[in-house]
């Protein structure tokens, strides 16, 4: 278990060190790094950002604290609504829990969100080898699922690829030769068929 955990790092590492080598990528991230603060303060110009910042720990401390009490109140809200709950001890239960649904009700296609949960507890490995095709409807999401890669920002998951990378993607998945211009890509992406 220690070697397993030992060679996992060592390849983080060496994927943290290419990827800190890789210059599109650093102005790529420095980009956002930089938009992402001004937009931050447009958003949030006029407002009290410290009360509010305090007001939403507080609330979040309070959902911890009482954190029975409310799944307790959301389970019986959501029952009351015809919503069947499933609980979880772990990744490998929710993902079984999914599958076991998705098979049950002949699901053949699995149409996905945004989700970072879903890819901390791998659900798309899960349901592909369940023989279920899996598509994320998030563009980013989509562009790193067509090139077997999980998302390199929870924001913007695929902030590491160039247009000129996602057009070459978008070349060999549809079999013609695509223009970089992003708005030519998002307008071929629309139509593209679930891979």
């Amino acid at each position: 278990m220690k070697k397993d955990k030992e060679e996992s790092l060592n390849a983080y590492k060496d994927r943290l060190d290419t990827a800190l080598g890789t210059k599109f990528l650093r102005t790529a991230m420095d980009n956002f790094a930089v938009a992402y603060r001004i937009s931050r303060e447009n958003a949030f110009a006029g407002m009290d950002v410290d009360a509010m910042i305090q007001e939403v720990a507080d609330i979040k401390a309070a959902a911890i604290k009482n954190n029975g009490a409310l799944l307790e109140e959301f389970i019986q809200k959501a029952e009351a609504n015809g919503i069947h709950v499933h609980m979880a001890q772990t990744a490998e239960d929710a993902n079984r829990i999914i599958g076991d649904i998705a098979q049950k009700t002949g699901s053949k296609h699995i149409v996905k969100s945004k989700s970072m949960t879903a890819e901390e507890i791998h659900l798309n490995p899960w349901l592909e080898n369940l023989g279920l095709e899996v598509t994320k409807t998030d563009l980013g999401e989509w562009i790193v699922q067509l090139r077997k890669e999980g998302p390199s920002h929870m924001l913007m998951p695929a902030i590491h690829l160039s247009r000129f990378q996602v057009a070459d993607l978008f070349s060999d998945v549809t079999g013609k030769e695509q223009d970089a211009q992003i708005e030519r890509l998002v307008k071929v992406a629309r139509p593209l068929p679930p891979m």
